[in-house]
């Protein structure tokens, strides 16, 4: 009996933990995360190894959240089981990269279209293409 009461205390945990992630399954869900914001120097095109070595030198926006959270994108690229405190912000809006490079340091609320990790320029297991910064 009692393992049967633990097999369900960690059915009932498993259940909430993907319940509680956050939907990137369709382009129209919109992500509004806060946390810090900060900017890295990464190796990009043509081998995303190494910069001394001739990769360009790529600059990335990374919000660092305050606790972990999971993303569910219907099966696709996500895994809901697990879970991350980083994410990957950009912009093809040239105005509001550079409110992102302005903000890099800073807390930030950052809203935007969230989607799954799922190419080599993709740098955390989230990525949002943000639309406002606050």
């Amino acid at each position: 009996m009692k393992n049967w009461i633990a097999a369900q205390a960690v059915l009932c945990l498993a259940t909430t933990a993907q319940a509680a992630c956050l939907d990137v399954s369709k382009a129209e869900n919109i992500v509004s995360l806060h946390g810090k914001l900060a900017s890295a120097t990464v190796a990009g095109t043509p081998n995303y190894e190494d910069v001394a070595q001739g990769d360009a030198a790529e600059v990335i926006y990374i919000l660092q959240l305050a606790k972990s959270i999971c993303i569910e994108d219907g099966g696709k690229f996500a895994d809901p089981n697990s879970t991350f405190d980083q994410v990957h912000v950009y912009s093809l809006n040239g105005l509001m990269l550079k409110m992102l490079g302005r903000k890099s340091g800073k807390d930030v609320r950052i809203e935007g279209n969230g989607f799954a990790a799922h190419a080599i320029h993709h740098r955390r297991p989230l990525v949002v293409n943000v639309t406002a910064v606050k």
